[in-house]
């Protein structure tokens, strides 16, 4: 294995700060962990493939509060997942593709309504 990380590990930045927690395969992430800012609020929560994002995982906004929770391919949003604004409110709940929200699918308002609900 030449030196590389496999199995449960973790990585830090320069300055001493945790950056990742997890599984390794090959010296990168790979399996589940938790990927952290250097200021040490969570960046990411879930599953990685060959460095990553691919699976099942959550997205955090600076402040720690969910920005994305649902399926990742290849590191952009894709298939089932809810998207939340920086205030913790659901935006959009439904079928992801590349990162951009695709029918069918539900798109609320600032107040949590039910906004237009779309299936292409």
């Amino acid at each position: 294995k030449e030196g590389k990380k496999d199995g449960f590990g973790s990585s830090f930045y320069e300055s001493g700060a945790r950056e990742y927690d997890g599984q390794w395969k090959g010296g990168v992430m790979h399996g589940t962990g938790r990927w952290c800012r250097e200021d040490g609020t969570r960046f990411y929560q879930g599953d990685f493939m060959e460095g990553v994002r691919h699976g099942r995982g959550t997205l955090y906004h600076s402040s720690g509060l969910k920005r994305y929770v649902g399926q990742w391919k290849e590191g952009a949003a894709h298939g089932d997942g809810v998207a939340y604004d920086e205030y913790g409110n659901k935006e959009y709940e439904g079928q992801w593709m590349e990162n951009h929200a695709v029918g069918p699918g539900t798109w609320y308002d600032e107040n949590g309504n039910d906004g237009v609900a779309y299936d292409e």
